[in-house]
């Protein structure tokens, strides 16, 4: 998941808080939750209070084998498990997949983190990419990483306006254009089911 201004400019920071605050990575399961998956500096990026992300498993990934994550008191119950750490995405997606009360996996970012998710030994993986289309410029470094070429559009919802910000976005939903040939019942399609389909789709 990724938050996406025009010519592909990502914002990492804001990943967490659009998105997944927007229910894209919330519980879908009475007795699953989702994971989501992020680099130790999108973990920081949050604001402390709101770490962690609620009803969902965070997992955070760094080099650093002494790291503590730090996060606001009494956030962590039944349905926020504690989060958990990992040195490599390899090793966080062979071990979270095994997890039973684990229903999808969700990569949050940063770039560097997007890069290894698409990159050929593991983009086959990858179910859906949904990003949130910003319809305004901003100066970045930051690029979400070129995916076309193995994911094709599959819905795209009702554009959401942030007056204040002045700003419009809709959600974007991209899939895996392999396993949609082989396992089509694969695809997560309640993701997008929840939003109004935008008129032009």
């Amino acid at each position: 998941m990724a938050d996406l201004a025009q010519q592909r400019v990502m914002f990492q920071s804001q990943t967490s808080q659009a998105l997944a605050s927007a229910g894209v990575a919330q519980k879908i399961e009475d007795t699953r939750v989702n994971a989501v998956i992020m680099g130790r500096k999108t973990w920081e990026s949050i604001p402390e209070d709101k770490r962690p992300l609620p009803n969902r498993l965070n997992v955070i990934l760094t080099n650093n084998a002494d790291y503590t994550p730090v996060y606001r008191a009494g956030a962590v119950n039944e349905k926020t498990p504690e989060p958990i750490l990992f040195s490599s995405f390899g090793a966080s997606i062979d071990a979270v997949s095994q997890m039973s009360n684990v229903a999808e996996l969700f990569v949050i970012g940063g770039q560097a983190l997007f890069e290894e998710a698409l990159s050929d030994g593991m983009a086959h993986l990858c179910k859906l990419i949904i990003g949130t289309r910003i319809n305004k410029d901003f100066e970045s470094d930051v690029f979400m990483p070129a995916f076309e070429e193995n994911f094709e559009p599959l819905f795209v919802s009702q554009t959401y306006s942030m007056i204040k910000e002045q700003i419009t976005f809709d959600y974007c939903f991209f899939g895996n254009k392999l396993l949609m040939a082989e396992r089509p019942d694969l695809i997560p399609t309640k993701l997008f089911e929840m939003y109004p389909r935008h008129p032009e789709m």
